[in-house]
This record gives C-alpha cells, sequence and structure tokens, in this order.
C-alpha cells in the first residue's frame, strides 16, 4: 500500500574555501517511489560586510528497484538571480550528489572566504512499497 512522509530538514553549517562540501544529508528515499525536495539554502559571509545570496532548490525524482532517477538536473535557481556575480561575491552554489538511495547536497563557497550556509526544506517522500 502506498505511504507518504514529509520532513523538514533545517540546519547550519561553515565551510571555508570554494571546493565543493557535502553539507546537507537526506534521509534514505524510497526503494520504490517517488521524492520532492523544495526550499531555501542561504550562504552568508562571515566577515563584514555581511554579504549573501539565496538558493532555491527544486529537486524531484522516482525510485524503482532502490535506483534514484532525478527528474530535474538545471541550474539551481538564485537570489540575487546572478548568483552574486554583480556583487562581485558570488558563492560556487548547489550541486547533488546521489548514491544508492542517498541524496546528499554540496556547498560551493568563495576562494578565500568562509561562509555560513543554512538551510531550511521540506521533503516529500511517496513509497509504493
Amino acid at each position: 500500500m502506498p505511504s507518504i512522509q514529509e520532513r523538514c530538514l533545517d540546519g547550519v553549517v561553515t565551510v571555508a574555501g570554494a571546493t565543493p562540501t557535502r553539507a546537507i544529508t537526506l534521509p534514505l528515499l524510497p526503494k520504490d517511489g517517488a521524492w520532492s525536495l523544495v526550499g531555501h539554502v542561504i550562504a552568508v559571509d562571515e566577515a563584514s560586510p555581511r554579504s549573501s545570496v539565496t538558493f532555491y532548490p527544486r529537486i524531484s525524482g522516482s525510485c524503482a528497484g532502490g535506483v534514484v532517477t532525478q527528474n530535474n538536473v538545471t541550474k539551481i535557481l538564485s537570489q540575487p538571480s546572478d548568483g552574486g556575480r554583480d556583487q562581485t561575491w558570488e558563492p560556487g552554489g548547489l550541486s547533488v550528489t546521489i548514491s544508492g538511495q542517498q541524496l546528499e547536497i554540496q556547498v560551493a563557497g568563495i576562494e578565500g572566504k568562509t561562509l555560513v550556509w543554512a538551510w531550511a526544506l521540506d521533503l516529500l517522500l511517496v513509497s509504493m512499497s
């Protein structure tokens, strides 16, 4: 019988430099079903003046026999819409990695800077088994 779970995920991590760093690990995705993740991820400069960029992940996919497929692989939208380029403060942003039934979000900051990354995400899981 199909079932659903909704999970609210929030947290904060401090990351130095521009190297992509695993920051947000989601609960295991269903073996058979579907999933959707929406929310906000904010990058804030630890130094003054406090520059920031907000990212708006909208990621979804399906699972069949434990194999996860991501539906959309486009760039994650941000505000400012140029990711901070015009304000000369442009974090590398977010990227998604999937291993088995585990989905993680990596953050990439700015070389020579330390950023605080904070998130509030809503995860909807549909299990068909």
